[in-house]
């Protein structure tokens, strides 16, 4: 049959049409002569996209503080004295914190190196699930820190997850020097604010001497205190519950060490002497606490003894078994801040400070 010329062209748009439907199909788009192949464009991802991340003993970016802690794949523990943590963040807007805690506690937040208040105070309250709210923040690196300041035996926490528009940043490193201090009551910072009812508001361990000291000396540390406890007294004693990370949470694992103490600084006796254990009891228990020490910390941990803040806390005991072990031991002056039975007041706390730094640095 003859094309005739309008059938031809009908055929010829035709084909076309179809041709181009394929390259269509298969992604493809016919180039023009001489135009380079042009790849699509890269996929912009919004450096303040809003995300939550899960906070646990292995989460990337967080440094945490404290490091006698209870390991988790779920959560962070937070239940001793100044544990928390502390990260930096490219971020803006609101950046949130999830929390809970067994009771209610007090908890201090840090940005920028400045304390945040919360309705004119200078602490959160946590109890049960709570989340702290860090709001109006600029567009840009901040850096945070957030601790528990109440002590273990009033409150058990834990740190879930944050919530920013932004993302985590390198996480500060590791102090060279780490510290663990060994104390009771009064390392909590029990009685340095509140009325001395012995409620969660009578205690604020970011005023104690050993994070005073802690910071001062520019350390890592772990404030291992338990408020009414002593070598051989409390529910639970320090001759019981040393080798384990969080025994009310759990007393059949023992604590790995993972980061061995460089200096351990004792705070005990108080209590031992208010509740009369026997001298030579108190002698034997602590000398077992000290190879404990030196077990899991290895020989070169520097141990220190302190006393005296309170009560004679056993003097004579705690000079023996120094000169025994050849350990430095430093006599503070007694606080006389009768209105907290004579714990120390935060401006006592405060004094204890220059005398500790200079003792430490002299005995490292």
């Amino acid at each position: 049959m003859k094309m005739t010329n309008r059938t031809f062209q009908l055929w010829h748009k035709g084909f076309c049409i179809i041709l181009a439907a394929l390259f269509l199909l298969c992604g493809c788009t016919p180039e023009s002569p001489g135009e380079p192949n042009v790849e699509p464009d890269s996929v912009v991802v919004d450096p303040y996209a809003l995300k939550t991340i899960r906070i646990n003993d292995n989460t990337e970016n967080i440094k945490i503080l404290g490091v006698r802690h209870l390991p988790s794949d779920e959560v962070l523990y937070t239940d001793y004295s100044s544990s928390g943590i502390q990260f930096n963040a490219d971020c803006r807007n609101d950046l949130s914190i999830s929390l809970y805690s067994n009771n209610p506690c007090y908890f201090k937040v840090y940005v920028d190196g400045e304390l945040l208040q919360y309705e004119d105070s200078d602490y959160y309250t946590v109890d049960k699930e709570t989340t702290i709210t860090i709001p109006n923040l600029t567009e840009g690196l901040h850096s945070f820190r957030i601790i528990k300041v109440t002590g273990y035996t009033r409150a058990l926490c834990e740190i879930r997850s944050l919530t920013l528009e932004g993302e985590l940043k390198e996480a500060p490193a590791d102090k060279d020097l780490y510290i663990e201090f060994l104390g009771d009551s009064i390392t909590c910072g029990w009685g340095v604010i509140g009325n001395h009812s012995g409620a969660y508001t009578d205690q604020d361990s970011s005023l104690s001497y050993a994070h005073l000291v802690a910071e001062k000396l520019d350390a890592d540390y772990s404030l291992f205190a338990l408020s009414n406890c002593g070598v051989l007294a409390g529910s639970i004693t320090f001759d019981e519950c040393y080798e384990f990370a969080s025994w009310r949470r759990d007393s059949e694992n023992k604590y790995d060490f993972i980061r061995k103490a460089d200096i351990t600084i004792i705070e005990l006796g108080t209590n031992d002497y208010t509740q009369k254990i026997p001298q030579e009891d108190f002698e034997k228990a602590l000398s077992r606490l000290i190879e404990r020490i030196y077990d899991h910390n290895g020989e070169d941990c520097k141990i220190m003894i302190i006393y005296n803040m309170k009560n004679n806390n056993y003097a004579a005991s705690l000079n023996k078994i120094a000169q025994i072990y050849e350990l430095p031991i430093l006599k503070l002056k007694r606080s006389t801040n009768s209105k907290t039975y004579n714990h120390p007041s935060a401006a006592e706390h405060a004094a204890y400070v220059d005398p500790l730094v200079e003792f430490i640095n002299n005995n490292r």
